[in-house]
Protein backbone atom coordinates (compact mmCIF):
# COMPACT_ATOMS: atom_id res chain seq x y z
CA UNK A 1 0.00 0.00 0.00
CA UNK A 2 1.31 3.58 -0.99
CA UNK A 3 0.54 6.68 0.08
CA UNK A 4 -0.02 9.47 -2.07
CA UNK A 5 -0.01 13.11 -1.53
CA UNK A 6 -3.09 14.15 -0.66
CA UNK A 7 -2.65 11.70 2.26
CA UNK A 8 -5.19 8.96 1.14
CA UNK A 9 -4.19 5.56 0.09
CA UNK A 10 -3.31 3.65 -3.45
CA UNK A 11 -4.68 0.51 -3.56
CA UNK A 12 -3.39 -2.13 -6.32
CA UNK A 13 -6.48 -4.58 -6.85
CA UNK A 14 -6.43 -7.60 -8.99
CA UNK A 15 -8.13 -9.53 -11.31
CA UNK A 16 -7.55 -13.09 -13.23
CA UNK A 17 -4.99 -12.79 -15.82
CA UNK A 18 -4.43 -16.41 -16.65
CA UNK A 19 -6.32 -19.78 -16.28
CA UNK A 20 -9.30 -19.95 -13.85
CA UNK A 21 -10.28 -16.87 -11.79
CA UNK A 22 -11.13 -16.76 -7.89
CA UNK A 23 -13.85 -17.89 -6.16
CA UNK A 24 -15.82 -14.50 -5.22
CA UNK A 25 -17.98 -14.34 -2.14
CA UNK A 26 -20.66 -15.21 -3.52
CA UNK A 27 -18.98 -18.48 -4.43
CA UNK A 28 -19.38 -17.97 -8.62
CA UNK A 29 -16.56 -18.74 -10.37
CA UNK A 30 -15.21 -17.50 -14.12
CA UNK A 31 -12.59 -18.65 -16.46
CA UNK A 32 -10.36 -16.23 -17.77
CA UNK A 33 -11.96 -15.11 -21.12
CA UNK A 34 -15.33 -15.42 -20.23
CA UNK A 35 -16.67 -12.82 -22.55
CA UNK A 36 -19.99 -11.12 -20.88
CA UNK A 37 -23.73 -10.71 -22.28
CA UNK A 38 -24.69 -6.96 -23.44
CA UNK A 39 -28.49 -6.77 -25.06
CA UNK A 40 -28.05 -10.61 -25.22
CA UNK A 41 -26.11 -11.18 -27.49
CA UNK A 42 -22.27 -13.08 -27.24
CA UNK A 43 -19.54 -11.01 -28.17
CA UNK A 44 -16.79 -12.56 -30.15
CA UNK A 45 -13.63 -11.46 -31.87
CA UNK A 46 -11.71 -8.55 -31.82
CA UNK A 47 -14.08 -6.68 -34.53
CA UNK A 48 -17.22 -7.44 -31.68
CA UNK A 49 -14.76 -6.59 -29.07
CA UNK A 50 -14.11 -2.99 -30.54
CA UNK A 51 -17.51 -2.63 -31.03
CA UNK A 52 -18.48 -3.22 -27.21
CA UNK A 53 -15.89 -0.71 -26.04
CA UNK A 54 -17.15 2.14 -28.97
CA UNK A 55 -20.40 1.62 -27.60
CA UNK A 56 -19.61 1.95 -23.61
CA UNK A 57 -17.55 5.46 -25.24
CA UNK A 58 -20.70 6.65 -26.29
CA UNK A 59 -23.00 5.64 -23.53
CA UNK A 60 -20.72 7.21 -21.40
CA UNK A 61 -20.09 10.48 -23.39
CA UNK A 62 -23.62 10.47 -24.07
CA UNK A 63 -24.85 9.57 -21.03
CA UNK A 64 -28.42 9.75 -20.25
CA UNK A 65 -28.18 10.83 -16.51
CA UNK A 66 -26.87 14.30 -17.59
CA UNK A 67 -28.90 14.80 -20.55
CA UNK A 68 -31.70 14.48 -17.49
CA UNK A 69 -30.51 16.90 -15.31
CA UNK A 70 -30.21 19.08 -18.31
CA UNK A 71 -33.47 18.84 -18.58
CA UNK A 72 -34.29 20.34 -15.10
CA UNK A 73 -35.13 16.58 -13.60
CA UNK A 74 -33.53 15.20 -10.41
CA UNK A 75 -30.82 13.46 -9.87
CA UNK A 76 -27.70 12.89 -7.85
CA UNK A 77 -25.31 13.71 -10.19
CA UNK A 78 -26.93 17.07 -10.50
CA UNK A 79 -23.39 18.98 -8.51
CA UNK A 80 -20.81 17.69 -10.37
CA UNK A 81 -22.49 17.91 -13.65
CA UNK A 82 -23.31 21.61 -12.98
CA UNK A 83 -19.75 22.72 -12.30
CA UNK A 84 -19.30 22.97 -16.39
CA UNK A 85 -22.95 24.34 -16.58
CA UNK A 86 -27.06 23.35 -16.56
CA UNK A 87 -28.15 25.25 -19.28
CA UNK A 88 -28.14 22.86 -22.50
CA UNK A 89 -27.50 25.63 -24.79
CA UNK A 90 -24.27 27.00 -23.14
CA UNK A 91 -22.89 23.77 -22.32
CA UNK A 92 -19.78 22.07 -24.42
CA UNK A 93 -18.44 19.64 -21.58
CA UNK A 94 -19.30 16.04 -21.97
CA UNK A 95 -18.08 13.23 -19.75
CA UNK A 96 -14.56 11.53 -20.22
CA UNK A 97 -14.99 7.57 -20.56
CA UNK A 98 -11.23 7.34 -20.34
CA UNK A 99 -7.50 7.74 -21.33
CA UNK A 100 -5.97 5.56 -23.73
CA UNK A 101 -6.13 2.48 -25.20
CA UNK A 102 -8.44 0.55 -22.40
CA UNK A 103 -9.17 -2.55 -24.76
CA UNK A 104 -5.38 -2.98 -24.99
CA UNK A 105 -3.76 -1.35 -21.83
CA UNK A 106 -1.65 -3.84 -19.21
CA UNK A 107 -2.76 -1.38 -16.68
CA UNK A 108 -5.38 0.68 -15.92
CA UNK A 109 -5.67 3.42 -12.57
CA UNK A 110 -8.60 4.02 -11.66
CA UNK A 111 -9.50 7.54 -9.55
CA UNK A 112 -12.05 9.41 -8.21
CA UNK A 113 -13.20 12.03 -11.33
CA UNK A 114 -11.21 14.20 -14.38
CA UNK A 115 -10.21 17.35 -13.10
CA UNK A 116 -11.73 20.29 -14.53
CA UNK A 117 -10.84 23.86 -15.40
CA UNK A 118 -13.25 26.78 -13.36
CA UNK A 119 -16.35 26.64 -12.71
CA UNK A 120 -18.62 27.04 -16.23
CA UNK A 121 -15.19 27.39 -17.81
CA UNK A 122 -15.59 29.44 -21.56
CA UNK A 123 -15.38 26.36 -24.26
CA UNK A 124 -11.35 26.69 -26.12
CA UNK A 125 -11.73 24.78 -29.38
CA UNK A 126 -8.13 24.45 -29.45
CA UNK A 127 -8.32 23.14 -26.15
CA UNK A 128 -11.61 21.34 -25.45
CA UNK A 129 -13.25 18.59 -27.51
CA UNK A 130 -17.14 19.46 -27.01
CA UNK A 131 -20.48 17.60 -27.02
CA UNK A 132 -21.14 19.35 -30.81
CA UNK A 133 -18.04 16.84 -31.76
CA UNK A 134 -19.10 13.80 -33.67
CA UNK A 135 -19.46 10.42 -31.42
CA UNK A 136 -16.18 8.97 -33.46
CA UNK A 137 -13.71 11.92 -32.98
CA UNK A 138 -14.58 11.90 -28.75
CA UNK A 139 -14.24 8.26 -28.80
CA UNK A 140 -10.70 8.81 -30.56
CA UNK A 141 -10.04 11.29 -28.64
CA UNK A 142 -10.13 9.40 -25.35
CA UNK A 143 -8.63 6.10 -26.33
CA UNK A 144 -6.32 8.18 -27.94
CA UNK A 145 -5.49 10.84 -25.69
CA UNK A 146 -1.82 9.94 -25.05
CA UNK A 147 -1.07 9.52 -28.75
CA UNK A 148 -3.22 11.16 -31.49
CA UNK A 149 -2.43 14.86 -32.40
CA UNK A 150 -5.25 15.70 -34.11
CA UNK A 151 -7.47 16.22 -30.98
CA UNK A 152 -6.50 17.64 -27.18
CA UNK A 153 -4.87 14.79 -24.89
CA UNK A 154 -1.92 14.03 -23.48
CA UNK A 155 1.41 15.05 -24.47
CA UNK A 156 4.65 12.96 -23.42
CA UNK A 157 2.57 11.16 -20.96
CA UNK A 158 2.20 14.43 -18.69
CA UNK A 159 1.15 17.26 -20.28
CA UNK A 160 -1.65 18.82 -21.60
CA UNK A 161 -1.64 18.51 -25.61
CA UNK A 162 -3.89 21.29 -27.57
CA UNK A 163 -6.20 20.34 -30.93
CA UNK A 164 -2.74 21.24 -32.86
CA UNK A 165 -0.60 18.66 -31.08
CA UNK A 166 1.28 21.24 -29.15
CA UNK A 167 2.17 20.68 -25.49
CA UNK A 168 0.88 23.43 -23.33
CA UNK A 169 1.64 24.29 -20.29
CA UNK A 170 3.55 22.52 -16.84
CA UNK A 171 3.85 19.12 -16.42
CA UNK A 172 0.43 17.66 -15.00
CA UNK A 173 0.88 16.24 -11.28
CA UNK A 174 -1.04 13.29 -11.35
CA UNK A 175 -0.38 12.69 -14.98
CA UNK A 176 3.37 12.81 -13.91
CA UNK A 177 2.65 10.37 -10.84
CA UNK A 178 0.79 7.79 -12.93
CA UNK A 179 3.88 7.53 -15.42
CA UNK A 180 6.30 6.92 -12.59
CA UNK A 181 3.89 4.51 -10.76
CA UNK A 182 3.76 2.33 -14.20
CA UNK A 183 7.53 2.60 -14.71
CA UNK A 184 7.70 1.20 -11.46
CA UNK A 185 5.53 -1.69 -12.11
CA UNK A 186 6.64 -2.68 -15.46
CA UNK A 187 10.48 -2.76 -14.67
CA UNK A 188 11.21 -0.02 -17.47
CA UNK A 189 9.86 3.10 -19.42
CA UNK A 190 6.27 2.79 -20.03
CA UNK A 191 4.71 4.01 -23.08
CA UNK A 192 1.71 5.69 -22.13
CA UNK A 193 -1.56 4.58 -23.27
CA UNK A 194 -0.02 1.71 -24.80
CA UNK A 195 0.63 0.12 -21.27
CA UNK A 196 -1.46 2.30 -19.01
CA UNK A 197 -4.89 4.18 -19.14
CA UNK A 198 -6.55 6.01 -17.05
CA UNK A 199 -10.18 5.65 -15.89
CA UNK A 200 -12.75 7.12 -12.97
CA UNK A 201 -15.78 5.71 -10.60
CA UNK A 202 -17.41 9.32 -11.78
CA UNK A 203 -17.47 10.67 -15.38
CA UNK A 204 -18.12 14.06 -15.26
CA UNK A 205 -15.14 16.71 -14.38
CA UNK A 206 -15.14 18.96 -11.13
CA UNK A 207 -12.70 20.75 -8.81
CA UNK A 208 -11.89 19.11 -5.74
CA UNK A 209 -13.86 16.43 -6.32
CA UNK A 210 -17.18 18.14 -5.71
CA UNK A 211 -20.38 16.48 -6.11
CA UNK A 212 -18.83 13.07 -6.31
CA UNK A 213 -19.92 11.72 -3.79
CA UNK A 214 -23.13 12.50 -4.24
CA UNK A 215 -22.99 10.57 -7.96
CA UNK A 216 -21.07 7.87 -6.81
CA UNK A 217 -24.00 5.20 -6.90
CA UNK A 218 -25.08 6.32 -9.79
CA UNK A 219 -22.08 6.69 -12.16
CA UNK A 220 -20.78 3.29 -10.80
CA UNK A 221 -23.40 1.15 -11.13
CA UNK A 222 -23.89 2.65 -14.68
CA UNK A 223 -20.06 1.96 -16.15
CA UNK A 224 -17.34 0.89 -13.27
CA UNK A 225 -18.50 -2.97 -13.83
CA UNK A 226 -18.53 -2.34 -17.76
CA UNK A 227 -15.49 -0.62 -17.98
CA UNK A 228 -13.63 -3.00 -15.40
CA UNK A 229 -14.99 -5.68 -18.57
CA UNK A 230 -13.62 -4.22 -21.10
CA UNK A 231 -9.94 -3.77 -19.98
CA UNK A 232 -7.78 -7.15 -20.17
CA UNK A 233 -5.49 -4.96 -18.04
CA UNK A 234 -3.47 -7.13 -15.31
CA UNK A 235 -2.86 -4.62 -12.99
CA UNK A 236 -6.05 -2.10 -11.43
CA UNK A 237 -4.54 0.59 -9.64
CA UNK A 238 -7.44 2.22 -7.44
CA UNK A 239 -6.33 5.65 -6.42
CA UNK A 240 -7.12 7.86 -3.53
CA UNK A 241 -10.24 6.89 -0.45
CA UNK A 242 -13.28 7.34 -2.97
CA UNK A 243 -12.26 5.18 -5.41
CA UNK A 244 -10.75 2.51 -3.09
CA UNK A 245 -14.39 3.06 -1.20
CA UNK A 246 -16.19 2.20 -4.63
CA UNK A 247 -14.05 -1.03 -5.40
CA UNK A 248 -14.92 -2.09 -1.85
CA UNK A 249 -18.59 -1.44 -1.78
CA UNK A 250 -18.72 -3.06 -4.92
CA UNK A 251 -16.83 -5.81 -4.47
CA UNK A 252 -16.41 -6.57 -0.64
CA UNK A 253 -13.37 -5.07 1.38
CA UNK A 254 -12.30 -9.48 1.33
CA UNK A 255 -12.45 -9.89 -2.35
CA UNK A 256 -10.15 -11.47 -3.66
CA UNK A 257 -9.17 -13.49 -0.62
CA UNK A 258 -6.19 -14.13 -2.38
CA UNK A 259 -4.60 -14.08 -5.67
CA UNK A 260 -4.60 -17.82 -7.67
CA UNK A 261 -1.75 -16.71 -10.36
CA UNK A 262 1.54 -15.33 -10.81
CA UNK A 263 1.73 -12.98 -13.24
CA UNK A 264 3.99 -9.86 -13.91
CA UNK A 265 2.90 -6.92 -16.65
CA UNK A 266 5.96 -7.40 -19.19
CA UNK A 267 7.29 -10.69 -19.51
CA UNK A 268 10.61 -9.77 -16.91
CA UNK A 269 10.34 -9.80 -13.62
CA UNK A 270 7.57 -12.05 -11.05
CA UNK A 271 4.56 -10.57 -9.66
CA UNK A 272 4.36 -10.51 -6.14
CA UNK A 273 2.02 -12.77 -4.10
CA UNK A 274 -1.28 -10.83 -2.86
CA UNK A 275 -3.75 -11.14 -0.66
CA UNK A 276 -7.12 -9.32 1.03
CA UNK A 277 -8.52 -9.95 4.49
CA UNK A 278 -9.63 -8.32 7.00
CA UNK A 279 -6.77 -7.10 8.21
CA UNK A 280 -5.19 -5.92 5.00
CA UNK A 281 -5.74 -2.74 3.39
CA UNK A 282 -4.49 -3.86 -0.05
CA UNK A 283 -3.83 -6.75 -1.57
CA UNK A 284 -0.08 -5.13 -2.82
CA UNK A 285 2.82 -6.31 -0.53
CA UNK A 286 4.82 -5.60 -3.11
CA UNK A 287 4.03 -1.94 -4.77
CA UNK A 288 7.15 -2.19 -6.91
CA UNK A 289 5.79 -5.80 -8.24
CA UNK A 290 2.52 -6.42 -10.35
CA UNK A 291 -0.13 -7.50 -8.92
CA UNK A 292 -2.33 -10.36 -11.08
CA UNK A 293 -5.23 -9.44 -11.75
CA UNK A 294 -8.56 -11.49 -10.00
CA UNK A 295 -12.12 -11.76 -11.40
CA UNK A 296 -14.97 -9.25 -9.68
CA UNK A 297 -18.42 -10.16 -10.20
CA UNK A 298 -19.89 -8.70 -13.23
CA UNK A 299 -16.94 -8.31 -15.12
CA UNK A 300 -14.93 -10.61 -17.64
CA UNK A 301 -10.91 -10.19 -16.91
CA UNK A 302 -10.49 -10.89 -20.23
CA UNK A 303 -6.43 -11.54 -21.22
Amino acid sequence: MRRVKDGSFLTCWCAAAAGRMMLTNSGMCLLAGDIRRYGGSRLDGAEARQAEIRALARDITRCTELEAVLDGRASTCREVAGWQGLTRAARWYVPEPWAGHIGAAAILFVSSNPSAGPREEQFDPARHMSRRDRDEDLFTAADGAFDDPRFPGIASGIYKRDRRGRQVGAAVPFWRWTCGIARELLGREPAPGNDYALTEVVHCGSQRETGVAAALGTCASRYLRRVLAVSPAGVVVVVGATARGVFEGSFGPNSPAACSTRRAVSGSGGAANCSVGPATSSPCRTPTRACPRTAWPGTSGRS
